[in-house]
């Protein structure tokens, strides 16, 4: 029994601790990752613009299916083991340019998609601000690596498109977020 309450013990202290770690960050967060790939901005906007494939190619998609729409917005629901989540295109800039809201369980916020062409096909910049409401869910995120869902989604596209992407972490200006 002693060896139970220990246990227990040590599982509140970690929950506890990443509460009051969770406490201390803010709930908003701006993250920006970019690379170049040699896919054409159109093919890429096509891409990201079909919702009904996105559990083909995005890691941590399981479905995605379309919902009604809002504000004439199209939006699709999207499941992974983390959750679910609602995704509406709010803004397509031509040419290449995609502003996704994210509503989830445990999340929300937006990402921003530019794709710009450059001579070997695209530059493509992901920026997320992003909201983590829940002060142990922030407390859990702090010790991971919060550009992680970034990176893979244009490692998928390399591998969707079969060619070499290499996505960086960019620095964001505080006057950006």
């Amino acid at each position: 029994m002693k060896k139970v309450l220990t246990i227990l013990g040590y599982v509140l202290t970690a929950g506890a601790l990443m509460f009051g770690i969770g406490l201390m960050r803010a709930p908003q967060h701006t993250l920006r990752v970019a690379s170049t790939i040699r896919v054409s901005p159109e093919d890429l906007w096509t891409t990201f613009t079909n919702g009904d494939r996105w559990a083909e190619w995005v890691p941590g998609i399981d479905t995605a299916r379309p919902r009604s729409s809002h504000d004439g917005n199209p939006v699709w629901r999207i499941d992974g083991d983390w959750g679910n989540a609602d995704v509406e295109i709010v803004a397509v800039r031509e040419p290449y340019d995609i502003d996704a809201i994210i509503r989830g369980e445990r999340f929300s916020g937006k990402w921003t998609i530019r794709t710009d062409p450059v001579p070997v096909g695209s530059q493509l910049v992901i920026t997320e601000h992003g909201e983590i409401e829940n002060p142990f869910f922030r407390g859990l995120a702090f010790f991971g690596d919060s550009t992680t869902e970034m990176v893979e989604l244009i490692e998928a596209l390399g591998k969707l498109y079969s060619v070499r992407v290499d996505p960086k972490e960019l620095a964001v200006a505080p006057e950006s977020e």
